[in-house]
């Protein structure tokens, strides 16, 4: 699968849409400091991976709309919770809406049923903008500390990739020489098995 536009529609608050067309290879994104780059890569990997009520939840916006190679999916934005989303694939649009029984309870999110979509095509790997804590601390009688601040940090930050991966699409909260390593062999042993 390939991602080939992402248009956001209020990022932010501002008006004015923000599109990207993406390249096969590679593809630099610039920007003065605050000026959303990192927002519109959260929520592209957000809706990408079926975290949609993450984006609802950290970003501003109005309406997003991802094209890849295999679908196209735009998230609206109906309140601070709640969405609709449209899923076209093969030219079929399906809508999802939340249901709600006779009381007006929802009984299914729209964004739990575009999840399960989303989470089941492609892959990717996501790696935010902030780094893994290491080395070693040596302060001396106050190390214990120290080292169960980082332990704390460390099981705090693994929990969160854990909640963030849904099936192929991997949250990377923390990167070091080894889990790039894995990250590697698991795509060497990928492409192995697709080409043996």
């Amino acid at each position: 699968m390939k991602i080939q536009s992402f248009e956001v529609v209020g990022l932010l608050g501002k008006e004015s849409p923000v599109t990207m067309h993406f390249n096969e290879d590679i593809n630099i994104l610039t920007g003065r400091n605050g000026s959303g780059k990192t927002s519109v890569l959260k929520l592209l990997w957000y809706i990408l991976s079926g975290n949609i009520l993450l984006a609802l939840k950290e970003i501003n916006f109005k309406k997003a709309t991802l094209l890849t190679s295999e679908y196209e999916c735009t998230v609206y934005r109906l309140s601070m919770n709640t969405c609709r989303v449209d899923w076209t694939v093969d030219g079929k649009k399906t809508v999802f809406e939340d249901d709600i029984d006779h009381e007006g309870d929802i009984i299914y999110n729209a964004e739990d049923q575009a999840n399960d979509k989303l989470s089941e095509i492609g892959s990717s790997v996501f790696l935010p903008t902030f780094r893994r804590i290491e080395g070693g601390f040596s302060i001396g009688e106050r190390n214990n500390a120290l080292t169960r601040t980082r332990v704390d940090i460390e099981e705090s930050l693994i929990s969160l990739s854990k909640k963030l991966t849904k099936r192929s699409h991997i949250f990377v909260s923390s990167l070091s020489t080894i889990d790039i390593v894995t990250l590697l062999v698991r795509q060497y042993t990928d492409l192995s098995e697709t080409y043996t």
